[in-house]
This record gives structure tokens, sequence and C-alpha cells, in this order.
């Protein structure tokens, strides 16, 4: 594990606030009790007596410490899990527009109905592409690459469709059978390729940071979180959204805005999470 000390800045007299990021959702730790900020790259020991939201202990500072599972805690997916299934679901799609050409195909040379999307938003992939939202940059710009084959495969569809307005049999199955080569041979083929990328460029995009607080007994514990993006004053606000969130609150102390986040802020209770650890 490469280990950076990276010092906090906190104006004297301010209370600031670490932001730190778990999925979608934006938490909080004083920055007082921030002692360290690294990113989780290597393999962690493993030292039996903690609870199962502790992943492992590090050498931090020549101290064991012990890392807590924050999404673990949080009633959250694991990330594991979470990249299990965005490539089961890479997989289905990539099976979906395999099946797509070779259903056409099929209709064609049968003279059948095409009953499959020819709108490239209504397939199973388009209806999650549009509805999809992540803040990693990386996900979203290879995810855009498919865009452009996506469309032209499913307007392949619409063109053989127009075929029939060809009066010349023999022109007609020929238009025909450029068009299906195209889709077979250059818009699927690309279409899958960049579908079974997107699996590993999810999961290279996913930069799991550690952040070790401290509690007044001098004792450590390191905060594994998906993301670490500000330091931030926050103003603490009542919600009942609290409890209706998508996760555990039983590690929330309270809600809070900051000017420059949008959303609500969850602050996290020190002492709730020291006692996860057993």
């Amino acid at each position: 594990m490469n280990i950076e000390h990276n010092p906090i800045e906190v104006e004297e007299n301010e209370e600031s606030w670490l932001i730190l990021k778990l999925k979608e959702q934006t938490f909080a730790v004083n920055c007082q009790d921030v002692i360290g900020i690294f990113r989780a790259e290597t393999e962690i020991s493993q030292m039996a007596g903690y609870s199962g939201h502790v992943r492992g202990v590090i050498d931090f500072r020549g101290s064991v410490v012990p890392l807590l599972e924050l999404r673990s805690v949080l009633g959250m997916t694991a990330f594991e899990q979470e990249h299990r299934e965005f490539c089961d679901m890479m997989e289905l799609r990539k099976g979906d527009h395999i099946r797509w050409v070779q259903e056409l195909q099929r209709c064609i040379h049968e003279k059948d109905e095409f009953k499959l999307a020819t709108d490239p938003h209504q397939c199973a992939f388009g209806k999650w592409y549009d509805s999809y939202h992540t803040d990693n940059q990386s996900v979203l710009l290879d995810l855009r690459k498919i865009d452009e084959p996506h469309k032209k495969l499913h307007e392949t569809a619409l063109k053989v469709f127009e075929c029939n307005h060809i009066q010349d049999e023999e022109a007609r199955k020929i238009k025909e059978e450029e068009l299906m080569q195209k889709a077979s041979e250059e818009y699927m083929p690309k279409v899958v390729r960049l579908l079974e990328e997107m699996k590993q460029v999810y999961k290279e995009g996913f930069r799991e940071m550690c952040v070790v607080i401290v509690d007044e007994k001098e004792k450590m514990l390191g905060l594994l979180v998906d993301e670490v993006t500000a330091v931030e004053s926050l103003s603490a606000v009542e919600s009942k959204n609290l409890f209706n969130s998508a996760f555990s609150a039983s590690c929330v102390n309270h809600v809070a805005k900051s000017k420059n986040i949008k959303g609500e802020v969850f602050v996290l209770n020190k002492d709730i999470l020291f006692s996860k650890l057993f």
C-alpha cells in the first residue's frame, strides 16, 4: 500500500470537514480527527479478532491500523459485487446485440416480421445507457464510444425495411446483403468489443482511498472509501431523508449541507465507527 501523508489545511477557529464519497452518497468526517489520506493499492494483511466489516490491517506510522469497509458498515453493496453485477450486465447486453443481428438476418431470409427494437433507446442497453449516472469520467468517456456504432446497428433494421420499396428483386437482395454485412461485420462486433472493454474500464476507474482517523485515546482506524473530494465547512440541517436513505443510518451523527456541494452531506459518528471494529 502506497502511503502518502497529505496535510489538511484548516483555518483557525473554523471547523472543517473532509468530504468522502461512497457510490452517489456524500459523507464527512471532522478534519481534526484525520491524520492520513492515501490510496489503497496493495494487499492488506489479515488479522483475527475483528468484525466482518474489517478488511484487514496495515502498518501505518509503525502501528497496526485496522481498515474498516465503510460500504459494509453502511449496508451498501461492496465494490467487488458491484463490479460482478456490472460485468454480468455487459455480458447480457453483448448477447442481446449478437441475437439482434441473427434475428434480423432470419427475418430477411424468411420474410418474417422483425419485432426487436429498431430504436437504439428502446433496447435493454439503450434504456440503461440513457438512465445511467456516474461521476467516473473514464466510464463515461468509454460509454460514449459505444453510442455511434450502437445507433448505426439499430438503424440497419430501418434501412432494411426501406429496401422493400426496391422493385427489382435482385437489386433489393444486394442492398439487404450490403446492410447486413455492415451490421454483422462492423457495427455489432464494435458494440460487443466496447461492451467487453467496459468491464475493465469500470474496474480500473475505481480508485479506493483510505482515510485514517484517530479517537481521543489515540487509537487509529482506517476508513476505506470510494473517493475523497474536498475539505468543506458544513452547516447542520434537519432532514427526514436521513431515515429514508438507501444506506444504514446507524453510523450517521447528523445531516449537513455545504454551499459547494449539491445535496445532503451525512456526517459520520466517529465513536460508532470505532465500535464496528469488533
